[in-house]
């Protein structure tokens, strides 16, 4: 008997969900998840960093604008330069800013953890569930704890 790969994938999911579950010692696991698309949307915290990163990297993109003002001013070398230096500029800015929110949530999934006593957190999202049965939602804890 042969299984599609929707099929087998979908008995892993079960198998592991199982396993989670009931625990390989007869202990009950205790697995939180949380919808990262509420957290994305509701989380005001998230939402000022991701507008301070906006301005920041608006900021650079006018920056950039610029020294394309500046080319005939420019040899091809200097401005070649210029421009790999502004690139580097835009993408640090945008690690920095995906760094700082992953920290942020990390630290609130951790405090989250702790106080419910969960050995596990996973992220669901409204496209592909990661818990699909059991599970404690603390998506509303989240929230909170990113004010």
């Amino acid at each position: 008997m042969r299984f599609g790969k929707k099929s087998g994938l979908i008995a892993g999911a079960v198998l592991l969900a199982s396993v989670l579950m009931t625990g390989c010692g007869g202990n009950q696991a205790s697995v939180g998840y949380f919808n990262a698309e509420r957290i994305d949307k509701e989380s005001e915290a998230l939402k000022a960093i991701e507008a301070e990163a906006n301005e920041k990297l608006a900021e650079a993109q006018k920056e950039a604008i610029a020294l394309q003002g500046k080319r005939a001013e420019m040899s091809d070398e200097d401005f070649m330069k210029a421009q790999q230096a502004q690139m580097l500029k835009m993408q640090a800015l945008n690690q920095k800013y995906q760094i700082e929110i992953q920290q942020k949530v990390q630290q609130a999934l951790e405090t989250i953890s702790k106080e419910k006593k969960l050995d596990a957190v996973m992220a669901n999202s409204n496209m592909q569930k990661a818990v699909i049965l059991g599970g404690v939602d603390i998506t509303d804890d989240l929230i909170q704890k990113l004010k």
